[in-house]
């Protein structure tokens, strides 16, 4: 893509375009795929995107659909083409006529992001929970290990109760077609541990050993709504006890061999418990030393940049509430009404603002880099699960510049942190325990312990 730019007297700048025909089929790829999921329609591997418009909706010329799409999609590629860093996204869609195999002429008009100083670089000062680990968090990691490793033992025969556990065979259709899921010729089902609907625990309870029953169960649907019907069998072979064991160190030599005892348990969930607290800590840090360094920010906002944030701020909670089976009308019920939404948003885009620009500030007098382990960091953050995957989306959408001024900020965010003047709180370190102790729960033995077992098996 060649780009010029030119700077205009209201202090914005205007970018000419010339995208090549291989971008702008790329950008009819993308759109086309976009258009789609706007329509809420999902394409099926090994088919394109004109087939699935063909075959769902009719659609014989997808691309006239999604044409304004392409068009939108090539303008980051254009900013980041002159190494700019917009105050926001600018909204409109380029002119002129955009067809597939042929080149594309656009401007796009920007508002560069305003750089501001501060009064004062001097430390900032943040207050944070201790990281101590109370013995009392110990003992409970030591229950739910216990917990975890429980075993079931058959008991005397008795009808199905509320808090009982059951070894049952089971099978599953839904309209009249076997579900080999749903299948199973013995499992021990724990009742009131919401592993299956209500309506299917409600049809176990009274049921005794060898007793077969057959039911239909609406499983849960979006939103919470009553689903497809499944219809289900059940055989009860035999009513069980959950027989949680002693941890002494007799069972510590016979599960985890390479732990000295019981001691060597704690040791070890101290040890990660740690870890996991020292990181929220250190989170912790960074947030309060972002929000500090904010307050030092001094500067007027223009209306069109904070009008933008909001309206940022407004689109990104519309795409949550309505992954949460939510309308935006009731989660702005749920803010106290319009008025008080719209208070909340004009703080928060000021806030985000602030914090931004007062962390921009940061980076330029301190003179900071970015690294490559920071650009990692900053993409970790984003998302923890999967960080290569933001780096190479912002990138790969010509958000580039995106990318880099998180980065910058990421930077500056942990240089205030780390040179903090840091108060450690005199309190309890329980609640912060217990988070992280709560981190390591849900799989079969306490996270730490499991480890220790994971590499002593490798090695």
């Amino acid at each position: 893509m060649k780009v010029t730019e030119q700077k205009l007297t209201d202090g914005r700048i205007r970018l000419d375009a010339v995208a090549s025909p291989a971008e702008v089929n790329h950008a009819f790829t993308v759109a086309q795929y976009l258009s789609l999921q706007d329509l809420g329609i999902r394409v099926s591997q090994g088919k394109t995107a004109q087939q699935v418009a063909a075959d769902e909706l009719h659609i014989k010329d997808l691309d006239a659909l999604a044409a304004p799409k392409a068009a939108q999609y090539l303008v980051p590629f254009a900013i980041d083409k002159r190494n700019l860093t917009p105050a926001f996204m600018p909204a409109e869609v380029p002119t002129g006529t955009i067809k597939r195999g042929e080149p594309f002429e656009f401007s796009v008009t920007i508002t560069p992001k305003p750089t501001y100083e501060l009064d004062d670089y001097s430390p900032v000062s943040v207050t944070v929970p201790p990281s101590d680990i109370p013995e009392s968090e110990i003992d409970k990691q030591l229950v739910n290990l216990a917990e975890s490793y429980a075993t079931f033992v058959s008991a005397d025969p008795h009808p199905i109760e509320e808090t009982n556990c059951a070894l049952i065979a089971m099978d599953a259709e839904q309209d009249g077609k076997p579900l080999p899921a749903l299948h199973t010729e013995g499992r021990t089902y724990a009742m009131g541990m919401n592993l299956m609907p209500e309506e299917f625990e409600r049809n176990l309870l009274g049921m005794q050993p060898g007793e077969t029953k057959t039911f239909t169960v609406a499983m849960p649907g979006e939103g919470g709504k009553p689903g497809d019907a499944i219809e289900f069998t059940v055989t009860v072979k035999e009513v069980q006890d959950r027989k949680i064991p002693v941890i002494d160190d007799a069972w510590v030599k016979e599960n985890f061999p390479m732990l000295p005892g019981v001691e060597g348990v704690r040791e070890s969930l101290r040890a990660t418990m740690k870890q996991q607290v020292e990181q929220q800590i250190d989170q912790m840090k960074m947030q309060a030393a972002a929000s500090e360094i904010a307050r030092r920010f001094k500067g007027g906002i223009p209306d069109v940049i904070h009008d933008a944030t909001q309206r940022a701020l407004v689109d990104d909670l519309r795409l949550r509430t309505k992954a949460q089976g939510m309308t935006f009308e009731q989660y702005m019920e749920q803010m106290g009404g319009q008025q008080n939404f719209s208070l909340m948003l004009a703080l928060q885009a000021r806030e985000t603002l602030a914090q931004g620009y007062a962390l921009d500030a940061v980076f330029r007098h301190e003179r900071l880099k970015v690294t490559d382990a920071d650009v990692a960091a900053t993409c970790r953050a984003m998302n923890p699960q999967n960080p290569q995957i933001v780096c190479r989306d912002m990138e790969d959408n010509g958000r580039g510049f995106a990318l880099r001024e998180a980065c910058e900020r990421y930077v500056a965010n942990r240089w205030l942190a780390d040179h903090a003047t840091v108060t450690v709180m005199q309190s309890d370190a329980a609640p912060v325990a217990a988070a992280a102790a709560a981190q390591g729960e849900g799989g079969k033995g306490e996270s730490a312990v499991e480890s220790e077992k994971v590499t002593a098996s490798e090695e």
